[in-house]
């Protein structure tokens, strides 16, 4: 289900080489103009395949599919799982501004510098900034740094 060119992009065995791939496929199949709406809908539909795929082929066994994909201003990431929402790894997201103090990270209210958002498999501090990603959804993250959850 990968293009000619997809296929022989891929150089190793690894399942993210053949997950980029297929997100490179469905990126330039897209019929989206806006990039942060491109990039969710090459995440979504290869997440889609992946599940068909797995499907059609008698795969019992779950996709774990957290990933995260950016174009250097725009970033969607993923929380994913296909057996059910109550397996799902954790995903947290803050918005504001990274502070790192001896090792530790918190995000600190926006103020002064550049805003950022901050997407983790688990908080990183004890601040209440955390949002945590709802199981089967994608954080959107704009050039902007304005977040947007969606279903997947």
């Amino acid at each position: 289900r990968l293009s000619d060119h997809a296929w022989h992009g891929i150089e190793g065995s690894t399942d993210s080489e053949v997950m980029l791939a297929l997100i490179g496929d469905a990126w330039d199949a897209s019929i989206e103009t806006e990039p942060l709406a491109r990039l969710a809908a090459a995440m979504r539909q290869s997440v889609e395949l992946v599940e068909a795929v797995r499907k059609d082929a008698g795969v019992g066994e779950s996709s774990f599919l957290n990933m995260a994909l950016t174009d250097g201003q725009r970033a969607v990431v993923s929380r994913f799982v296909s057996s059910g929402p109550d397996e799902a790894h954790s995903l947290y997201y803050a918005t504001g501004r990274l502070v790192v103090e001896r090792g530790q990270g918190r995000v600190a209210p926006d103020g002064a510098g550049e805003p950022a958002v901050v997407v983790a498999s688990e908080p990183l501090g004890p601040d209440d900034a955390w949002r945590a990603v709802p199981p089967n959804h994608l954080v959107l993250v704009s050039a902007d740094r304005q977040v947007e959850l969606a279903a997947l």
